[in-house]
Parts: C-alpha cells; structure tokens; sequence
C-alpha cells in the first residue's frame, strides 16, 4: 500500500494523498486550479506491507501497535 514519510522516516499517511483539490476565480472570471494540500517538503512516497492493528488503524508492518495481529 501507499505510504507517505516525513524527512525523518515517520509515517505521515496510509494510503492516497488528499490534496484538496479546488479553483481559484479570478476577477475576470477565469478558473485556475490549485491544491491546497500539496505534500509537504522533503515526504517521500513508499509502497509498502500494511496490516489492520488491534484498535483498527492501519499501520506499517513492524510497527509496535501490530503486536498481536
């Protein structure tokens, strides 16, 4: 699965990135789009082994809170 980490290897999302996507309307009427979530600097996109924790969150196999699953 798709797994997002910040610069210092945390896991910042599980799965597809939500960049809120939207328009901007100028004055004159004209749309331009633009995200306003974009991923923050330095995130860098991984695929790896997810599984479902014990309180039913996903998280990263390995991680302490799978202990049990």
């Amino acid at each position: 699965m798709k797994i997002f980490r910040d610069k210092n290897g945390a896991v910042i999302n599980i799965g597809e990135w939500n960049y809120q996507e939207g328009v901007h309307v100028e004055n004159n009427g004209e749309e331009t789009p633009v995200i306003k979530n974009p991923l923050p600097q330095g995130v860098v996109e991984y695929d790896e082994e997810v599984v479902t924790g014990w309180d039913g969150g996903l998280y990263v196999v390995g991680d302490s809170r799978t202990d049990g699953v």
